[in-house]
């Protein structure tokens, strides 16, 4: 924003402008959702205007809010796993001084609570058998990639079952993805080292890859993701890179792994997980128990995760899901029993399951999508059944 002095507004005095004490904000724990302010800070000398800039902030630095430009600022889901810090710009006649507040505590993300679970152990329509990827068209639909089943399975939003599909064989389907570019549904056939391309009546369009080691070709592919242009991501495990094609199954190129600058990025062990977030690719890696995240334009962004059983740490993860927000992500921590989710910069956000039958636990979950209103959906595999958590 830019302010213009008054008229009337005094020549310069020859008192500089310096900031006495700090701005303060009325809450250093904020909650998202719960607006907050800052002061102004006191000055040595009268100031004119007062303008204002929220930013994000974390160990790596700052980054800008775009928009957060007034006194007071509501954080939102974006926000989490940061600290927020307010830059109050004081102006007059001798010019501007920039005075930020201390930063907050870190702005904690909301865990979702537990709501039901659909699908029960067989092989009969309707039943479900090591169920792995899951995914959200744009109806709320679930779709689940049934491995054990060797089919692919849809559910409305509330569990009921609408329908089964396994053409041209499908066998030991692993991952499941929608594209809102085509509205097609895309499946890894993974007993096949293919991709099948449906249309939401379940009937197959195409199929492409296949099994080889060559550039285009697939091994043993795990989950796969659409992008904003259509063009579907896959990991492709045991080739140990990420293949790209386009939405009619075209190669397009592969990565194993990125280099930025100075920034290096180890070669992936076995890439299985994979979402597209807002131009940036987050890849689960489930041996080396990591994410790396990676410009979808090519490059490297940063790696984290390590192996074991605290916060932000993973042991066999899975299928990788994007908030609404496309900010953060959820990891199936598959040997923790548990679903981890993670802001941008890799820094925890919550945790929600643990091992089990019962209500809110999982036994060896494989998948994991978000629908409208940030409700997820996971595979649980080991309990064959469809696990469903609302936002709070």
């Amino acid at each position: 924003s830019v302010g213009r002095l008054g008229a009337k507004a005094a020549l310069w005095n020859g008192e500089v402008l310096q900031g006495t004490a700090p701005p303060t904000l009325s809450t250093t724990t904020p909650v998202i959702g719960t607006t907050l302010s800052v002061t102004n800070g006191s000055w040595s000398t009268t100031a004119v205007l007062y303008d204002y800039q929220w930013e994000d902030c974390s160990a790596a630095g700052c980054a800008v809010i775009p928009g957060a430009v007034n006194a007071s600022y509501t954080p939102q889901p974006r926000d989490a796993g940061y600290t927020l810090v307010a830059q109050v710009t004081a102006l007059n006649s001798w010019g501007a001084v920039i005075f930020p507040s201390a930063a907050s505590n870190v702005i904690a993300m909301s865990t979702p609570t537990y709501s039901t679970a659909f699908g029960t152990t067989g092989s009969e329509s309707e039943k479900l058998s090591k169920p792995a990827g899951v995914a959200v068209d744009s109806e709320g639909n679930v779709w689940v990639a049934d491995l054990g089943g060797n089919r692919v399975e849809k559910f409305s939003s509330s569990g009921a079952f609408l329908g089964s599909y396994s053409p041209d064989v499908m066998l030991e389907p692993a991952g499941v993805a929608f594209s809102v570019t085509n509205g097609d549904i895309y499946v890894t056939n993974r007993g096949r080292d293919r991709i099948d391309q449906l249309s939401t009546s379940g009937s197959l369009i195409r199929s492409f890859g296949g099994e080889g080691t060559a550039l285009g070709k697939l091994q043993h592919p795990g989950q796969l993701a659409v992008d904003s242009h259509g063009d579907v991501w896959v990991a492709d495990t045991s080739n140990k890179r990420v293949d790209e094609f386009s939405p009619s199954g075209t190669y397009l190129g592969s990565t194993s792994g990125g280099q930025n600058g100075n920034k290096m990025a180890k070669q992936f062990e076995a890439p299985v997980g994979i979402a597209e977030c807002g131009g940036t690719l987050y890849v689960a890696d489930e041996t080396a128990n990591d994410v790396q995240a990676l410009p979808d334009a090519g490059g490297y962004l940063n790696t984290f995760g390590s192996a074991g059983t605290e916060n932000g740490q993973f042991s066999k993860p899975q299928q990788v899901a994007c908030d609404p927000a496309g900010n953060a992500v959820y990891v199936v921590d598959s040997n923790n029993s548990r679903i981890q989710e993670l802001n941008s910069g890799g820094t925890f956000l919550l945790k929600f399951g643990s091992f089990g039958s019962g209500e809110g636990k999982f036994s060896s979950p494989a998948g994991v999508a978000v629908g409208p209103a940030g409700v997820v959906y996971v595979g649980d595999s080991a309990n064959n059944r469809i696990s469903k958590w609302k936002a709070s």
